[in-house]
């Protein structure tokens, strides 16, 4: 019997595949269906309808399990959709990254919720069409990242050693450049399965006035898709294997939290200036079709300039579902010490997160271009972060054995796309 979740993806499937060959109908000369594209209809009509009826019975079921389940007391695994995924958040909820890796790192079988979180992290590979590393020792669902490189005693404790004590201390955090991107508006889409994934843009369509007879002048608009494609990204990380053993507070947040940091930078530096070479996606600073200042040197910051990159996007039309500014620490300061004008008192930014009434984000990540800071100002929503599968981990537990540690190497698949990079506009040239 299929799951209410198999039925329901089988259904999309019919209906997906029954629009486009309306849409091959439609597009035709005639623009009537042959006797072999009626018969695939009602083919797909007729399948479509037994499935709202099996997804029903499906429905049902489901609501009498959870009857019985409730009348009995007993926990029972719900075979639809929403419940596998209560089921998944369950174990992820429960799984404990560190004691897998303690596991894993002295060649124990995975057990337990560890065991159940490696296979749903494998699982989500499978289903993104990402190959399965067979060496890796463990595989980590991309909403449970976190890692860091930590020992227990090593130079005073600075490396970990604070953490062995009969007093919880409170972990300090390394300093780390801020993630902007989904502050500000961009799209993360997890879980993708396949290759890459087309972002069409479409483009307008002209109306005109006419006689009562004249003849309408037919439009044909191309559509031009930007493309979300994976690329692996990876790290290197090494912890002690005393740390791993002996630590005596819950470790499991920080190892998780610092890991997630250097995939999120690796992510936020290409989305901003990633060179579109090699593996590295393409960031807005190197996109062609991104509006650019008409600054082309060096020049003192100013609202004028500011206000010259909010024209750019009006006078293209740009949506306005996440309009915002990103800059540097440095132009932050310029901008809060940068007057209006010579009477009003008054800066070009007086709030720490606004920047003339728009959402800013400000980070390190954010590069100098030869000494001159650098403003970005755009609609967010259309930058896109694609993520493939899971991450998988591989370890060499000999790599750094004189340091009675273990190098872990981290893998993901991830990617950036610009939809529409109008919806953009850049100063490169900036100056105090």
């Amino acid at each position: 019997m299929k799951t209410l979740a198999e039925l329901k993806q089988e259904r999309a499937a019919k209906i997906q595949a029954q629009t486009e060959l309306l849409a091959t109908v439609r597009s035709s000369e005639k623009k009537e269906f042959t006797a072999e594209q009626r018969t695939a209809f009602d083919g797909q009509t007729t399948d479509i309808q037994r499935l709202d009826v099996e997804i029903k019975t499906a429905e049902a079921v489901d609501a009498a399990e959870k009857r019985a389940a409730d009348l009995s007391g007993k926990k029972i695994v719900e075979p639809s959709k929403g419940g596998e995924e209560k089921e998944s958040r369950n174990i992820k909820g429960i799984a404990s990254v560190t004691r897998a890796l303690r596991m894993a790192t002295n060649g124990k079988a995975l057990d337990g919720a560890e065991k159940e979180m490696n296979d749903l992290a494998i699982q989500e590979s499978r289903t993104a069409g990402v190959d399965v590393n067979e060496k890796a020792i463990l595989h980590i669902p991309m909403d449970m990242l976190r890692s860091a490189s930590q020992t227990v005693t090593e130079d005073d404790g600075l490396y970990g050693g604070e953490l062995v004590t009969n007093n919880a201390p409170r972990v300090q955090m390394p300093f780390s450049a801020k993630s902007f991107l989904e502050k500000l508006g961009a799209k993360r889409l997890s879980n993708l399965s396949g290759g890459s994934v087309p972002l069409p843009i479409m483009k307008n369509y002209s109306f005109q006035w006419l006689g009562e007879t004249e003849t309408i002048t037919r439009q044909k608009q191309t559509v031009d898709p930007a493309i979300l494609s994976p690329n692996r990204v990876g790290g290197a990380v090494s912890i002690s294997n005393r740390l791993l053993m002996q630590s005596g507070i819950p470790v499991e947040s920080e190892i998780r939290s610092l890991l997630l940091g250097g995939y999120d930078r690796a992510l936020n530096t290409a989305a901003v200036n990633g060179p579109g070479t090699g593996n590295s996606p393409l960031g807005i600073l190197n996109t062609s079709g991104v509006q650019q200042s008409a600054v082309i040197a060096g020049t003192q910051a100013s609202r004028d300039l500011v206000l010259e990159l909010i024209s750019l996007l009006e006078s293209s039309d740009v949506t306005e579902e996440s309009l915002g500014f990103l800059l540097s620490p440095q132009l932050r300061y310029i901008l809060q010490t940068t007057l209006l004008d010579a009477g009003s008192g008054r800066f070009v930014m007086e709030q720490r997160n606004n920047l003339q009434g728009y959402n800013a984000a400000v980070s390190t990540l954010v590069p100098e271009l030869a000494t001159n800071k650098v403003l970005v100002y755009g609609d967010w929503s259309k930058l896109f972060i694609g993520e493939w599968g899971s991450m998988s981990v591989v370890s060499n537990p000999y790599s750094e054995d004189l340091e009675d540690s273990v190098r872990l190497v981290a893998n993901a698949h991830a990617g950036i796309a610009i939809a529409q990079p109008e919806a953009f506009a850049v100063n490169k040239f900036l100056t105090a």
